[in-house]
């Protein structure tokens, strides 16, 4: 585990997030720079592909920020 997150360790002692190995595997290509994939439901852990969205960095801190908006977290 790393951060809450699954790490999956080849025999060379590589690492992988398994959340990322898995969106890989499906989109059958390696992630591109600005790509990240997102836990819907927020549980790092929680690797099923119903669970797991694709999006650009962009996207993806749109959506972290609107969430702390509707839950008036302090942003800054």
């Amino acid at each position: 585990m790393e951060n809450g997150y699954i790490v999956i360790y080849s025999g060379d002692g590589n690492g992988i997030k398994e959340h990322v190995f898995k969106m890989e595997k499906k989109i059958k290509r390696k992630l591109k720079r600005n790509e990240v994939v997102h836990h819907i439901n927020g549980i790092r852990d929680d690797n099923r592909m119903c669970n797991l969205l694709l999006m650009t960095n962009g996207e993806h801190s749109r959506l972290h920020r609107q969430q702390e908006i509707a839950a008036n977290k302090k942003l800054f």
